[in-house]
């Protein structure tokens, strides 16, 4: 029998922080850390819902992750740090505005996706795809994405 060659503990931990902390990898499979944010916001607003209000376990995950999560949500990118310039299209699901960083002259084109219309057209909205190909796609042709960020109502 062929024992497989043992990876150390430490060469685990760096491909770990490797697969999280880079984002040139063009791996549809991998999070990286606004994904696992992503995750772990969807996954504290579900503890903290009603149902889970009285299992023992949940609200002390809940208590103890308040602060952290707290601390993200304060300084993650939101629509609030633009300012609206003007709307230059409207889609089926949603719309793209010229807007301004705010406290900077940097100018974008944001599109703003509705959840619940993307929901109810998710046999023919490919969002995911869409970002993937606008993150890894050729810079020539395709435009870069910048930023990428979700509120309760849209992507954008």
């Amino acid at each position: 029998m062929v024992e497989k060659s043992i990876v150390s503990v430490e060469s685990r931990s760096e491909e770990i922080k490797r697969l999280i902390l880079n984002y040139s990898i063009n791996d549809s499979t991998v999070l990286n850390i606004d994904g696992l944010l992503d995750a772990l916001l969807v996954l504290y607003d579900e503890c903290c819902s009603t149902k889970w209000k009285r299992e023992t376990a949940i609200t002390g995950f809940v208590e103890y992750i308040r602060t952290f999560i707290s601390r993200i949500k304060q300084n993650r990118i939101n629509r609030n740090d633009f300012e609206t310039i003007k709307t230059i299209g409207r889609g089926a699901i949603g719309e793209v505005i010229v807007v301004k960083m705010k406290n900077t002259e940097k100018i974008f084109a944001m599109k703003v996706m509705s959840k619940s219309e993307m929901l109810r057209k998710a046999d023919t909205v490919c969002f995911r795809e869409e970002h993937d190909i606008l993150v890894s796609g050729d810079p020539q042709w395709i435009t870069k994405l910048y930023y990428a960020f979700q509120d309760h109502k849209n992507l954008v």
